[in-house]
């Protein structure tokens, strides 16, 4: 698979994985999994005691506040139209 198809299908579960609050699941993992002392980051610089969101990639980003939504789910429309 390509690799823009990895990095936006990423990028999708990411925005898809967000709940009413905005929390996503990254920060989800943190909080049910606060008390092991690992935890989850957002990107491939971890410490030792983190390991990296399944949902990380740099193409698209994983951080989408308001309005950024729009223009990434349009830009992955095009991207999905030219298959």
């Amino acid at each position: 698979m390509k690799k823009y198809k990895v990095d936006i299908i990423k990028a999708l579960r990411c925005l898809a994985s967000q709940d009413a609050e905005g929390d996503c699941y990254m920060n989800k993992y943190n909080y049910m999994h606060f008390e092991e002392g690992i935890r989850m980051s957002c990107g491939y610089n971890c410490s030792e005691n983190e390991i990296v969101c399944p949902y990380y990639q740099q193409s698209y980003g994983t951080c989408f506040y308001d309005g950024e939504c729009s223009g990434f789910l349009n830009k992955a429309a095009d991207l999905l139209e030219k298959e």
